[in-house]
């Protein structure tokens, strides 16, 4: 009696490893998943910031130079008067733009940045979908 008793433990303590494996792989490859996911949308995140911040540098030193040339013509009539010239038109860097960019009163400011936390769960509900999408075909 003992003997059958241990070898119905012993079974089902392999039936309960065999499972254990499988859903650690199964939950590895599903965070194998999100990290490819999050990895990729962190890199058009950056593409997209990227393209605002030039986008937005190169616009404002067309208008500081369309700028400066009106201010040249006062200047030099300030100069001939002896007036205290007026500065030019400072254009902030890039870097300053990205910084103002980014920050912002909500978090979710700047239309495509979310945080990684909230990022994480909307690629989980989304590859969960398509799970259930592709059940559906299956079907």
């Amino acid at each position: 009696a003992d003997v059958l008793k241990y070898k119905r433990f012993k079974r089902s303590r392999q039936c309960v490893i065999v499972i254990q494996r499988y859903w650690r792989t199964r939950l590895r490859s599903l965070r194998c998943q999100e990290e490819v996911v999050d990895i990729q949308w962190q890199k058009e995140q950056d593409i997209r910031t990227d393209l605002k911040v030039t986008r937005i540098h190169k616009e404002q030193r067309r208008n500081a130079e369309a700028e400066s040339v009106k201010l040249e013509s006062i200047n030099r009539m300030r100069r001939l008067m002896k007036l205290q010239l007026l500065p030019p038109k400072k254009v902030e860097s890039p870097l300053q733009i990205l910084r103002r960019l980014l920050e912002g009163t909500d978090l979710l400011d700047y239309g495509h940045i979310v945080p990684r936390d909230i990022r994480i769960l909307l690629i989980k509900e989304f590859l969960a979908s398509l799970r259930r999408n592709l059940r559906r075909e299956m079907r």
